[in-house]
């Protein structure tokens, strides 16, 4: 899956070997398993976990009133222009 990009960073930094760890939380700040193990192989600090849960949890709080906020101006009378999302 990252195999592209693995060879891509091999290339363009002349490296013998590079390993891809992808970090992936849900938007509720759940993480995986193997998020520890992934920490500890890039020498990060083991509190950097909940920093990151943290980080993840109120951005998706800032999300949900951004939301809220438009939705509410809509039920005003202002003229809404929908978010794009991608």
């Amino acid at each position: 899956m990252y195999t592209d990009l693995k060879e891509e960073l091999i290339r363009i930094w002349q490296l013998k070997t590079a390993y891809i760890l992808p970090l992936v939380l849900s938007t509720m700040g759940i993480i995986p398993n193997k998020f520890n193990r992934s920490l500890e192989l890039l020498n990060l600090h083991p509190s950097v976990y909940t920093q990151i849960q943290k980080a993840v949890i109120l951005n998706s709080c800032c999300i949900s009133r951004n939301f809220v906020a438009v939705n509410k101006r809509c039920l005003v009378g202002e003229i809404c222009i929908p978010l794009r999302t991608s």
